[in-house]
């Protein structure tokens, strides 16, 4: 049994994988947790991209050296790629994967980018949860001692793991 885990653009490469995962027809993962994935590679002006633009990790000058780095003079991939923007995936993919935890800090400039791919995944069925820590930026893993949050959301995580581990269980 797989679970696929990854934070930030190793929540991207997750769902990019289990995207191809689906589409060459092997062994899906039982889970997927998902710490402030980068789901939304484009550069929308979301309220929360605005709001937060200066984050001190994820800022929107940091966004576009990503952005560049990620896709080099292929930029206009960014909005329509499924596998660059995994928010938009077509709805017979999306429907196709496993039960989805995403986890996000409130005050992270792309808060409002995970909060569209839960409702995405819900809209066609997927169990997913969407749990939303107070007071933590992006980057929050890396900053346990620093950011008094962030040790109850490595917690959760474990938490979360074995939650789909049980679920998997019970359809077995």
């Amino acid at each position: 049994r797989i679970i696929l885990s990854g934070d930030s653009a190793g929540g991207n490469l997750c769902c990019s994988l289990t995207t191809r995962i689906i589409q060459e027809n092997l062994q899906k993962p039982i889970g997927i947790l998902l710490s402030y994935p980068v789901v939304m590679m484009n550069a929308c002006g979301s309220i929360s991209r605005m709001v937060f633009a200066q984050d001190p990790v994820l800022n929107f000058q940091s966004m576009q050296i990503v952005l560049g780095s990620y896709l080099g003079a292929r930029t206009d991939l960014a909005a329509t790629e499924p596998l660059v923007s995994p928010a938009v995936l077509p709805d017979e993919l999306l429907k196709q994967f496993p039960q989805t935890v995403i986890m996000v800090g409130d005050t992270d400039p792309i808060i409002d980018d995970s909060t569209f791919f839960f409702q995405r995944l819900r809209e066609v069925g997927v169990p997913t949860k969407l749990q939303i820590y107070r007071r933590l930026p992006h980057g929050y893993l890396n900053l346990p001692s620093q950011l008094p949050n962030a040790p109850r959301a490595i917690s959760d995580a474990g938490k979360f793991i074995k939650m789909m581990m049980h679920d998997d269980d019970k359809q077995r």
